[in-house]
């Protein structure tokens, strides 16, 4: 049986909502959640204490107001640890709601709940309630548009009836209006948005007509007409996409011409101007030209961020079997590899890593300016952190871009 880790980094969770995520660069200060004592608080880039920990809960500063728990209910502080919007919000008990970034803000409105995250509206930086919560499910604002949707049924059959939850019913401005678009998809990047073709009854469609996507525009009309693909989000110009029945990737433009072949066994989304591909089983980064900058050569990699870039390599002396560090834009170790997690790109100045015997953030020259320790027990069952890198893939969307490897995280 393999041993589990007890780590009091329980906020380590925090970092790997499934939701977009903003460079955080941006800011002129950026700070860190951390716990002690079972409390959260924040520190800065240089590892000093910014916001005593104090909070049941805490998570990452989207444009300067950061997401607390207080208690049951959550609210917003400010970089001075100032209790802005007051503890009032409620999701969903002991599921992934906690962990999603739509909950923070995005272009000055977050989406909040009353009732444990069974209705969904919007408040803006002041806290006022501008869009009351009567949605199932909502997302964030971007482009000023956000998508929300409410749970449906639908008869397919004499005797069988089809539950759809999550489909984004309508778009909705910042003033809560519905706009009346021939075609809702998902969040917009760059003017575009992933929409699928209507649905067509049944026993009318052609075999994967349900599958047919393509991208709508801001009028709702498709600008790229859909077909039988996977297509993701725009991302500097370019969205990757994979062919419909096999692992066959390559990337468009925003007319839906296809820039670089789908030749590629796996790819994200680019950052910093290249993207991280997968060929004959390994990780390496393609510019948008095509050409393979960084040949693959790791086992998996992370996105670049500050100009460094999370990777991987097979090792036989690591209890997890992988060594990791960062490399630069020309493919050599910046941080040696010697890691056993990473998790992910840097934001502002630090990142997160884990040795075998400790957690915490790292600066760029992959010295921890903030850690705990590990403590390992292979007797206790109820183990704060637990962490995988089986199914380590860049299969993950825009919205979890920064997370190289599927790494499983609970809290007991």
């Amino acid at each position: 049986m393999k041993p589990r880790f007890i780590i009091q980094l329980v906020l380590l969770a925090a970092f790997l909502a499934p939701a977009h995520r903003p460079s955080l660069a941006q800011y002129e200060t950026v700070l860190y959640p951390i716990v002690d004592g079972g409390k959260y608080g924040y520190i800065d880039e240089n590892g000093k204490v910014a916001i005593r920990p104090q909070f049941d809960d805490a998570k990452l500063f989207y444009e300067g107001l950061a997401r607390v728990r207080i208690g049951a209910k959550w609210g917003f502080i400010d970089k001075s640890g100032k209790l802005t919007i007051p503890a009032q919000f409620e999701v969903t008990p002991y599921s992934g709601d906690v962990n999603n970034s739509s909950l923070d803000f995005h272009e000055g409105m977050a989406a909040v709940s009353l009732k444990e995250g069974r209705k969904w509206g919007y408040v803006d930086r002041s806290g006022r309630i501008v869009v009351e919560p009567k949605y199932d499910v909502v997302d964030r604002f971007a482009e000023g548009v956000a998508s929300v949707g409410n749970t449906y049924s639908e008869t397919i059959g004499k005797n069988a009836t089809a539950t759809y939850i999550g489909g984004a019913a309508t778009y909705i401005d910042k003033q809560g209006n519905v706009l009346s678009f021939p075609v809702v998809g998902s969040t917009f990047s760059e003017g575009l948005a992933l929409a699928s073709a209507p649905r067509k009854r049944p026993s009318t469609e052609g075999v994967g007509e349900e599958h047919k996507t393509g991208y709508i525009d801001k009028t709702g009309h498709f600008k790229i007409e859909p077909r039988l693909w996977e297509p993701y989000s725009f991302s500097e110009g370019l969205a990757r996409v994979r062919a419909y029945d096999r692992d066959e990737w390559g990337y468009i433009n925003h007319k839906g011409q296809l820039i670089i072949k789908m030749i590629y066994e796996n790819a994200g989304d680019f950052c910093e101007g290249l993207a991280r591909v997968k060929l004959y089983g390994r990780m390496g980064f393609v510019n948008k030209s095509g050409t393979l900058v960084i040949r693959p050569a790791f086992s998996t990699v992370g996105n670049f961020s500050g100009g460094l870039a999370s990777a991987c390599l097979e090792s036989a002396t690591s209890a997890f079997h992988v060594k990791c560090g960062y490399i630069d834009r020309t493919g050599k170790w910046a941080i040696p590899a010697t890691f056993t997690f990473i998790l992910g790109d840097f934001k502002g100045k630090l990142t997160l890593a884990c040795t075998e015997q400790r957690c915490g953030y790292i600066n760029g020259t992959g010295e921890f300016m903030w850690s705990l320790s590990i403590k390992q027990d292979n007797e206790n069952e109820g183990a704060v952190f637990k962490s995988s890198f089986t199914g380590c893939s860049i299969m993950s969307d825009k919205a979890e871009r920064n997370y190289p490897c599927e790494i499983d995280f609970k809290i007991f």
